[in-house]
């Protein structure tokens, strides 16, 4: 009996001692219980590396978050800062990255409180200090009493390609939420913010091979008539798949050797080591029959739907020197394309 009444009376202490540490007057409301922040449609190049960055920083503008009060028994320390909601995905400079879903763009998050200075930052794994929030968190200020209320701050995002893009419609998303800590309680997803749903659309073409071969043939040396005239035309295109609605300039410019006449798209013969060189002649590139302006871009036009777009193009010889002497004939150039 003297053990069994010993437990029991453990039991009621302990319940006791339960009660009286769950007594607080302090109270935090939340001001704002979600907030969306619009995203505009995205457009992306298709051959933008991974890591780049989309458009320019979204923000909510003042958010009017928390207000809390603080009777007694008063609090013994509070902290203010914002978390992430979304998936986590790699890092860009430092920051941590969220995903919009499976659609290939990323975010990261950034706070400015309006208190402690304009304190500002954007998540990333630092964890260290009492004042911390935990991971996938930035804590924005820390103080042992109540912070100054109301509790305002800006969220503000950064979009970045991470990962093949998905095109088509990008559903809304919670993707960062205020958070305040106040002693050892922390509050979770309150003054959310959700991003809207946008369009992801991708722009430019993706080159069908990037090595393109155009047998000249051999040439007699009689068949040119004096300097600047030319023989021996061979057309040739470079083919691509693009997006609808995508705006190609391209550019040529020599390979290896050179341009020799940027103005007349000519442009010098590769060397040889095993070989001998002809001499007098140049290679020129044409568009449409006129020589192409080296080392400038030129406007092919506006893919009008999705598909192939073939780039139609002539190389020949050009007569440039006298006398014309004979031997291997090659050339190269590098061909850019621009997407707007």
């Amino acid at each position: 009996m003297n053990i069994f009444n010993m437990v029991r009376f453990i039991i009621v202490v302990g319940m006791a001692m339960l009660h009286i540490s769950s007594a607080k007057a302090y109270t935090c409301n939340v001001s704002t219980p979600s907030t969306t922040l619009t995203i505009p449609n995205m457009v992306i190049s298709r051959d933008a590396p991974i890591g780049t960055k989309i458009g320019s920083t979204l923000s909510t503008g003042a958010l009017n978050a928390y207000s809390c009060t603080n009777q007694a028994p008063v609090m013994q320390r509070q902290t203010f800062g914002v978390g992430a909601l979304g998936a986590r995905g790699t890092s860009i400079n430092g920051r941590n990255i969220y995903l919009l879903g499976d659609s290939g763009v990323g975010y990261t998050v950034g706070l400015t409180y309006k208190d402690c200075d304009g304190s500002s930052g954007y998540i990333d794994d630092s964890t260290a200090g009492i004042f911390n929030l935990g991971p996938d968190t930035y804590s924005s200020c820390g103080a042992y009493t109540m912070l100054p209320q109301p509790m305002v701050l800006t969220i503000f995002l950064d979009f970045y390609k991470v990962g093949d893009l998905k095109r088509g419609s990008v559903a809304a998303q919670g993707v960062a939420a205020a958070i305040t800590k106040i002693d050892n309680s922390r509050t979770y997803n309150s003054a959310v913010v959700r991003s809207s749903a946008f369009t992801l659309s991708s722009q430019g073409c993706s080159v069908s091979s990037t090595v393109i071969s155009v047998p000249m043939g051999t040439i007699n040396s009689s068949e040119f008539t004096g300097v600047g005239s030319a023989t021996g035309d061979k057309s040739f295109s470079i083919p691509l798949n693009c997006d609808a609605s995508t705006k190609v300039g391209l550019s040529v410019t020599g390979g290896s050797a050179g341009n020799s006449s940027a103005s007349n798209g000519l442009i010098n013969l590769d060397s040889s080591s095993s070989s001998t060189v002809a001499s007098g002649i140049k290679l020129q590139i044409l568009k449409d029959g006129n020589p192409i302006q080296l080392g400038s871009f030129i406007d092919i036009g506006t893919v009008a739907s999705e598909g192939v777009l073939s780039i139609p193009l002539t190389a020949r010889y050009y007569q440039s020197g006298t006398p014309i002497t004979g031997g291997v004939a090659n050339g190269s150039a590098t061909f850019t394309l621009r997407y707007q």
